[in-house]
């Protein structure tokens, strides 16, 4: 469309390379069609993933409220948790 309007060298040189740029583009198409389209569906994935992970990082930092704890109640208080021998401070060697 260019060479039609302007009718000098340049502008023809330039809608030929325009065509052979569209042509170039449609054999990678062909060739490579198949790997665009697996492409395509591994980014869809990916974001489906990434919204399950936005969710799951929303409730984990959300406050829950739990009707029951671990114990029951008067079972144990705080401070009365028994010491393992490996969790005692044991002194250093002089």
């Amino acid at each position: 469309m260019l060479s039609g309007v302007l009718k000098n060298e340049t502008a023809v040189n330039v809608s030929i390379g325009i065509m052979d740029a569209f042509v170039e583009m449609r054999r990678i198409i062909s060739n490579y069609g198949h790997t665009f389209e697996r492409l395509t569906n591994v980014e869809y994935k990916l974001l489906e993933h990434d919204k399950r992970f936005d969710d799951l990082f929303d409730q984990i930092q959300s406050p829950v409220e739990f009707k029951q704890g671990i114990f029951f109640k008067g079972q144990r208080q705080k401070g009365t948790y028994p010491m393992s021998a490996r969790h005692r401070v044991r002194p250093l060697l002089s």
